[in-house]
This record gives C-alpha cells, sequence and structure tokens, in this order.
C-alpha cells in the first residue's frame, strides 16, 4: 500500500491498494482500506483522499463506489478519479 500528500489539492492520494485474487471477497480490502484511511488522518489530518481507477477495473470502481468515494469529472490517460471527502 502507497500513499501520498498531494499538497495542491489539499487532499491525500491514495495510489495502490491491491488484494490477492485469492483473498477477495471476504471483506480483507474493505478493512484494509479503512485502516489505510485511518492512519492518513492521523499523520496529515482529515482531509479528502483521492485516487485513480483504470477504466476497465469496473470491480474496483464498484468498490470504491461502495466505501464513499464519488466519481469526478478528470482523467489521467486511462485512469479515472475518485475522491472521498471525510464525514
Amino acid at each position: 500500500i502507497q500513499y501520498n500528500s498531494i499538497e495542491y489539492f489539499f487532499a491525500s492520494y491514495l495510489y495502490k491498494l491491491i488484494i490477492d485474487k485469492r483473498y477477495r471477497g471476504y471483506g480483507i480490502g474493505s478493512f484494509v482500506l479503512e485502516e489505510v484511511i485511518k492512519i492518513i488522518y492521523c499523520e496529515y489530518g482529515t482531509r479528502p483522499i483521492a485516487l485513480g481507477v483504470q477504466q476497465d477495473k469496473i470491480r474496483a470502481a464498484k468498490f470504491y463506489l461502495k466505501h464513499g468515494f464519488e466519481r469526478v469529472n478528470a482523467m489521467d490517460e486511462d485512469d479515472i478519479y475518485y475522491i472521498r471527502y471525510p464525514g
């Protein structure tokens, strides 16, 4: 898991969250995501969290939507961006 702070957006960017295919569907990704968000809030303060999802990763996009991320009208190459606001 990698994350870094993007100061000019005043948001933290979640770079990668990958769960081995053998362990998907057991709630591990949900648990890890929420724990990483807690760490980001502790280290950088409570702020929005942004991430990019490749256009063809429909399951990943649904996962992040389920966890409170919203799709935004921004793309970089083949990534669609999502953001989760604190709350």
